[in-house]
């Protein structure tokens, strides 16, 4: 994720949504409904095991919880019916990224892998693994009772700057590109699922050169 584009692009995704959301007219009904836990959804992931980041120094923060993704696909119906019923799906957005000391790298480097690990220990599956150079890559599918419930992504870029990204609820495997475009998530801009046999995957951005 290139950092002033990102920036740029998650305001203006915040204030589109906030101005959305004062004029949306919902039932009370609706706006007080009670959200899921979303911690105990099979796609839910928490980054707090590596360490080294707090939440105050994040460079770039989406935070979207149940009912404002509700609320953003009821917006969205007369313009983009089909990114709406997405969006109303989801419980959980978030996106973090972080400045990262180039000491600290090789360490953030070490529990990314090691959260990797875990991941697919929990039944993660593998979607892209990228480490060339100072990129580090991690990409990863929950699924559950044949549906997409979860995406992980975890990326270091240039060792300089960490972004880490889940995403809760029934996931459309064919919006997962646009779901990338939406939140500037330019790790999953390319991948493309063939839902029809999961063992296979044709992702273009899948390069897995490690140096073991």
């Amino acid at each position: 994720m290139n950092g002033r584009t990102t920036r740029t692009a998650s305001l203006r995704w915040s204030a589109w949504l906030l101005v959305g959301l004062m004029t949306l007219s919902t039932s009370a009904a609706t706006a007080n409904q009670k959200s899921e836990d979303y911690t105990k959804h099979p796609g839910y992931v928490s980054f707090e095991g590596l360490g080294h980041f707090d939440a105050d120094e994040a460079l770039v923060e989406i935070d979207l919880t149940e009912v404002l993704l509700t609320m953003a696909g009821q917006i969205m119906k007369g313009s983009d019916p089909e990114l709406a019923d997405v969006l109303s799906k989801l419980k959980l957005v978030r996106v973090q990224k972080f400045a990262l000391e180039e000491r600290d790298a090789k360490d953030v480097e070490a529990k990314v892998d090691d959260m990797a690990k875990k991941l697919e220990k929990d039944g993660w599956m593998r979607v892209v693994r990228v480490r060339e150079d100072a990129d580090h890559v991690h990409v990863y599918f929950k699924i559950t009772d044949g549906l997409l419930q979860g995406i992980t992504v975890m990326a270091i870029e240039d060792r300089d700057t960490a972004a880490f990204v889940n995403i809760v609820g029934e996931i459309d495997p064919e919006q997962i590109g646009r779901l990338g475009a939406k939140f500037n998530i330019d790790e999953l801009h390319d991948i493309e699922w063939d839902w029809n046999d999961q063992g296979k995957r044709r992702n273009r951005r899948d390069r897995d050169r490690d140096d073991r």
